[in-house]
């Protein structure tokens, strides 16, 4: 009996030394290489291939040409709830002429040659509702799990601790206007970024 459970082990070891020796075989027959060469530097043309990083003053989105009438369908689609063709962006074509300028200034949600009032609305506000029934709102300096601090319309300074029982911190409301433009950096191809651009550019 011991002869045969010994017989049974070692068959099972050939098995499994077969399978192993097999298996380069079929990753070959598959595509794969049969050398990996880790460690090997990366060549700039590798580097500059993958990496493409667009920073939030909107530069940084590689070089490229845009649709008109793509650009048209993406703005309406992803633009038209805040932006308008008859209000903030008429003549944005011309205001901007700069299309590199105009490109990077609408992804970053800057000001698009509007008026200097405009710039007001995209100072990031914020509320603070207390536990006594105060609410307290102004322009937000800081804001993380502990601590939500403001400056009031009057430049008074407040800060609260988020976690602290005096005062309790009931609610904070923030009220972001490029919120929006941040969730389409996430959205919009960079193809996207040059058709709506090639659209912005038309609007003379």
């Amino acid at each position: 009996m011991c002869t045969r459970s010994v017989d049974r082990t070692c068959a099972l070891l050939i098995a499994a030394a077969l399978a192993a020796f097999a298996v380069p075989d079929l990753a070959r027959a598959q595509g794969y290489p049969s050398k990996f060469d880790f460690g090997t530097p990366a060549s700039t043309q590798d580097i500059a291939a993958v990496a493409i990083a667009i920073a939030p003053d909107g530069k940084g989105l590689p070089a490229g040409k845009g649709d008109y009438a793509t650009g048209k369908r993406v703005y309406e689609t992803a633009c038209a709830a805040c932006h308008s063709v008859s209000g903030d962006m008429a003549g944005i074509g011309t205001r901007m002429g700069d299309i590199e300028q105009l490109q990077n200034s609408w992804v970053a949600g800057r000001r698009l040659g509007g008026p200097p009032a405009d710039a007001a609305r995209r100072v990031v506000r914020v509320t603070v509702q207390l536990g006594g029934g105060e609410r307290v709102s102004g322009k937000l300096v800081r804001l993380d799990d502990f601590v939500v601090s403001l400056t009031t319309d009057a430049g008074e300074y407040r800060s609260f601790t988020r976690r602290g029982s005096s005062p309790r911190v009931e609610s904070v409301e923030v009220q972001d206007p490029l919120a929006q433009h941040r969730v389409l950096w996430t959205k919009l191809t960079n193809k996207d970024m040059h058709d709506v651009t090639a659209y912005l550019a038309s609007l003379k």
